[in-house]
């Protein structure tokens, strides 16, 4: 841990024995070099830009990113896993985040330090591993400050984007509906396909590359999307994972009757599936305004449908109501595949 902590911004830690001792030599890891250079990107060649929001873990920055062995450069998104400026734009709010996550690193370094390093190091160990057209690549990681670097999605995340579909009173085409189920899923069953549970489906965690704005002809811009943030995804042995975590509203039952002490599975990712798919349909997210959501869930409730909703085409909703059964769920291969096929008139 103490390491760790000093390879936030030093090169060597000092040895009672040996005097200055290289981080380099003794603890490797502590600095990412492990990687290789391949995915280690250098303090300069990095320049962070505008602030784009923010998570749980921190901040998520607009940058660019130099590539190695030229001059030209690439949009990125840094999301920092340590405490940074917010920028002199900022939003009182962004302000008052950053010097509260601040104030805990001042108050426990090491804690905090080590924290930011294992969150870095649980979300590599699956980025790492991912190749898939509906899957945000990582373009590497930076250590001063610590910051994982990944492609920049041109529209940001889909949650805004349906709320601008709200806004203006639209909804979503069945065609663009469709298209988003559909590469979401695939980069969902991808990740089973890895042994990788999700566990936070969420429109807030899908990124958008392309869409057809509200109101206009889907045939003239095609969808694409991309599954973001593995923060908390889980890689899994057969029998199943354990451990609490997912978003209200969107976790399965499973996980919160036994509060993810009780082994479940890969199906817990078709439950979430379900109320994405009620996001997309209504443009709300699930139980909004409901104040006691897991009792609501495990007494087998689930959030109402408008009349305008009932209007898309019957096996959209179908799949919803298939995925987010109290149990059992099929996996989510089965649940989609009349998807691939289906021919909208």
């Amino acid at each position: 841990e103490e390491c760790i902590l000093a390879a936030y911004d030093k090169s060597s830690v000092k040895c009672p024995n040996h005097g200055d001792v290289s981080l380099a030599h003794i603890a490797p890891d502590t600095m990412f070099l492990d990687l290789g250079e391949r995915h280690l990107i250098r303090p300069h060649s990095l320049v962070r830009g505008k602030l784009l929001g923010r998570g749980a873990f921190g901040f998520v920055f607009k940058g660019t990113c130099r590539v190695r062995g030229s001059n030209d450069t690439i949009q990125v998104a840094m999301k920092m896993l340590q405490p940074v400026q917010p920028g002199p734009n900022a939003s009182q709010s962004a302000i008052i985040a950053y010097k509260g996550a601040q104030g805990k690193w001042d108050r426990d370094p090491l804690q905090y330090a080590s924290k930011a390093y294992c969150t870095a190091r649980q979300e590599l160990n699956i980025l790492l591993t991912l190749r898939h057209p509906h899957i945000v690549p990582l373009v590497g990681v930076c250590t001063r400050p610590l910051a994982l670097v990944l492609d920049l999605a041109p529209f940001g995340a889909l949650d805004a984007t349906l709320r601008h579909y709200r806004r203006t009173g639209a909804t979503l085409s069945p065609y663009t509906l469709q298209a988003i189920i559909l590469q979401v899923a695939k980069a969902i069953e991808y990740l089973h396909q890895q042994h990788i549970i999700y566990r936070d489906l969420k429109s807030e965690n899908v990124l958008v590359w392309s869409i057809p704005p509200p109101f206009h002809d889907h045939l003239e811009v095609p969808v694409h999307i991309k599954l973001a943030d593995y923060g908390i995804s889980r890689l899994t042995l057969p029998s199943g994972t354990k451990g609490f975590g997912g978003t209200e509203g969107f976790m399965a039952p499973e996980i919160m009757r036994y509060n993810g002490e009780e082994e479940y599975t890969e199906k817990v990712d078709c439950f979430s599936f379900g109320m994405f798919i009620y996001e997309l349909l209504t443009l709300h997210q699930p139980f909004e305004s409901h104040e006691s959501v897991k009792e609501c869930i495990l007494e087998g409730g689930r959030p109402p449908l408008t009349h305008r909703e009932t209007a898309y085409p019957t096996y959209m909703l179908d799949l919803m109501v298939l995925c987010w059964c109290q149990q059992p769920r099929d996996s989510l291969p089965h649940l989609h595949a009349g998807l691939d096929g289906a021919v909208l008139v």
